[in-house]
């Protein structure tokens, strides 16, 4: 079938117009908070954005995930799909989807970390598309837009503060700022008989602005990505393939002293961080992170079971310096990690879809400050994370689906020049299940509840031993990742078809996490973080 060339552009506009947007794969910041997490993995999984070489550290709770049964088809497998190939597009893609949210978030409490805000208020609006583009051609693609309210807090301006990396930049100031974030990406993949070409192009852009107080802030981040793969038919039923991505981060925190002092800190390790006191002028920093990936991947069906067995490795470079200055002294971290995964699906029944996926992330990275020639501080970080997923329609009016998951973290991290180091290991088991009911031709409701429990244990450095200011500002983060926590989250939806193939949803939310137990360290949390959500959304030519 021959398609016109303005056939293919809006075929894969409509794709990038109208489906939920991953934290994992964005510019725009997740949602720190129980429940947060609000899309599946295998909808972020595909995004030429998505983090390499990278293993944030989140809140407990905030990787709660919910079935979404009214509002997004059935877990999807193959090698698109698991590892991100954008070659396998058309063998993927037999149908046709389109959706649209729009969403306002509220998150607040005294359970967080420094940097993480007293309280937020987000609006969102956010789409996915796909669709075959005749017999050898597929696309699809995602938009996004973010409005992010930040109440008191001390502010990193970047996207993930908690990142693997100790080098950050944190002005003190506690006054509230706005933050405008916006992200386009969109893959196309062809067939060409046993052989599969794809490609994947991405783009994400933040703006930070606060210039109704006595120092200003303006911080501003580009994110381009790229992705290409191959894949070649082996057999009928066994496909391989090949991945590569690139994804750079090029991030500018600037501060202006206008009416007042203004102080600013860049930690670079488990030591007193110094602070950059200003006044009638300006302090700026530079930061540029460069990825890449490579990996090979594995695609079959055995008996009644489709699989994928992967692997990928990831490397990281960043660089920190002080911007408008001739040859500056440039602050770098570098890190090298695996990924290795395995995922499968069958139908056991007719009436029963079983999904798992198991995937290993390893990251060891070593950070130098400008003014030293060794590396000063060393990272090595494990995650493994296991997921079942079952969905069960005994009839036509009933759809049941349980979700039971478990995450492992090993994180030792290490400060050669003070002889301090963290040693933090933790379990985070989590359960959600939902109920959905077609009450009659057109209307639908569900309900469903999530929870999970956090366990670490851990060996820690002493902030007395350290400064003042990192007791204050550093300390913290590590004491709620020592402490237990448990996080809980429900949700209601109501779903009606208003045509043929078009249903428009609301759905609400609320979600909270506390830790267990009185303090068990002199910086570890109290209090609790709540979190309330609304949304609105449309899906077109849902499967």
């Amino acid at each position: 079938m021959r398609v016109s060339r303005r056939a293919w552009a809006a075929c894969f506009v409509v794709g990038l117009v109208v489906a939920p947007l991953p934290a994992s794969a964005q510019v725009i910041p997740p949602f720190e908070a129980s429940g947060g997490r609000d899309a599946p993995e295998w909808l972020s999984r595909w995004s030429p954005l998505a983090e390499i070489g990278d293993l944030p550290r989140r809140l407990p709770g905030s990787e709660i995930s919910f079935p979404r049964l009214l509002e997004l088809p059935a877990p999807q497998l193959g090698l698109f799909w698991v590892t991100g190939n954008p070659a396998a597009l058309r063998r993927e893609i037999d149908d046709t989807y389109a959706g649209a949210e729009f969403a306002v978030r509220d998150a607040s409490g005294a359970y967080r970390r420094p940097l993480d805000p007293s309280s937020e208020t987000r609006v969102q609006v956010k789409g996915l598309g796909w669709r075959p583009l005749g017999a050898r051609g597929a696309v699809i693609g995602r938009v996004a837009a973010d409005l992010h309210s930040i109440g008191d807090s001390a502010f990193a301006g970047s996207r993930l503060p908690y990142s693997s990396n100790p080098f950050t930049v944190m002005d003190t100031l506690g006054d509230p700022t706005d933050r405008l974030a916006a992200q386009v990406e969109g893959a196309g993949g062809w067939q060409f008989g046993r052989v599969g070409v794809g490609v994947a192009f991405g783009y994400a852009a933040q703006d930070i602005q606060a210039d109704s107080v006595d120092v200003a802030r303006q911080y501003r981040t580009g994110v381009p990505g790229v992705t290409a793969g191959l894949t070649y038919d082996l057999g009928p039923s066994v496909r391989i393939g090949a991945i590569g991505r690139w994804r750079q981060v090029t991030h500018t925190p600037t501060l202006f002293a206008l009416r007042a002092e203004g102080r600013a800190y860049a930690p670079n390790g488990y030591e007193e961080p110094t602070a950059f006191n200003f006044f009638l002028g300006r302090f700026e920093r530079r930061l540029i992170r460069t990825a890449w990936a490579a990996g090979l991947a594995l695609a079959g069906q055995t008996g009644g079971m489709e699989w994928v067995l992967y692997g990928q490795r990831e490397s990281l470079s960043e660089d920190r310096f002080q911007n408008r200055v001739n040859d500056p002294l440039v602050d770098d971290w570098n890190a090298d990690g695996w990924t290795l995964g395995l995922a499968g699906q069958l139908h056991p029944h007719p009436k029963l879809l079983l999904s798992l996926d198991g995937r290993y992330t390893t990251l060891d990275g070593g950070a130098q400050r400008g003014d030293l020639d060794f590396i000063h501080f060393v990272s090595d970080e494990r995650r493994l994370r296991l997921d079942a997923d079952a969905r069960w329609s005994p009839s036509r009016a009933w759809q049941l689906a349980l979700l039971v998951g478990t995450t492992f973290e090993s994180r030792l991290r290490t400060d050669v020049i003070e002889e301090q180091f963290s040693d933090i290991q933790s379990w985070e088991p989590s359960i959600a299940a939902e109920v959905a009911r077609q009450v009659s031709d057109r209307v639908a409701v569900s309900v469903a509840g999530a929870a999970s429990w956090y366990g670490p244990t851990s060996s820690l450095p002493d902030p007395t031993a350290i400064g003042p200011a990192y007791a204050r500002w550093l300390a913290p983060e590590l004491g709620l990742n020592a402490t237990d926590a448990t996080s809980w989250a429900g949700r209601a939806t109501l779903r009606v078809r208003a045509g043929q193939s078009t249903h428009v949803w609301i759905r609400g939310g609320y979600g909270s996490t506390s830790p267990d137990e009185g303090p068990t360290f002199s910086d570890s949390p109290t209090g609790e973080r709540n979190a309330w959500s609304l949304m609105f959304g449309v899906a077109l030519d849902q499967p």
